[in-house]
This record gives C-alpha cells, structure tokens and sequence, in this order.
C-alpha cells in the first residue's frame, strides 16, 4: 500500500507546480492584454508603433469632434459652421 503513494505524492507536486505556471502566464498575458505589460527590454519599439500610436491619437480626437456633435445641440447656426470646420480639418490630416 505505500508504494502507491511513491507514485502519486510526486504526481501531485508535478500538477501544482504545471497549474502554478499556467497560472503565472495567464496572469502575465492578462496584463499584456490590459496594457500593463512591459516590453521585453531587448525588443526596441518599432516604425510600425509609432505609427499606430499616432493614427490612435487621431482616433480618439474624432472620435472627441464626434462626441460633440451627437451631444451639441443644433440650433446654433455657428456652432454649426464650427463643428462643420473642425470636421474638415479633420478630414485633411
């Protein structure tokens, strides 16, 4: 009878160890995912970066123009015009 647990006392440590790695990286992909994450300090960042984060930038300041115009209400005329202006100042970038 003691022979079993040779075998499963170390099948049980070998299973909370791999459960405590899987775990570990979950949590680690989790903060990646949540923008926590570092980079690796070998990777620089890159054109392609860089890039994005500028188009995000210009995102959000649509998205920020078109806030106030779903919000703005619509009977003044030059508010309008404003509104309309910074659209297509938007629209040449």
């Amino acid at each position: 009878m003691h022979h079993q647990y040779g075998i499963i006392v170390p099948l049980i440590w070998a299973g909370l160890f791999a459960g405590m790695m899987v775990l570990r990286h979950r949590r680690k992909m989790a903060l990646i995912a949540m923008g926590g994450g570092q980079r690796p300090p070998f990777a620089a960042p890159s054109p392609a970066a860089d890039w994005r984060d500028a188009e995000i930038a210009q995102l959000r300041e649509r998205v920020r123009v078109l806030e106030r115009i779903a919000t703005a209400p619509h009977t003044d005329e030059r508010r309008s015009a404003d509104l309309a202006a910074q659209i297509e100042a938007l629209r040449d970038r």
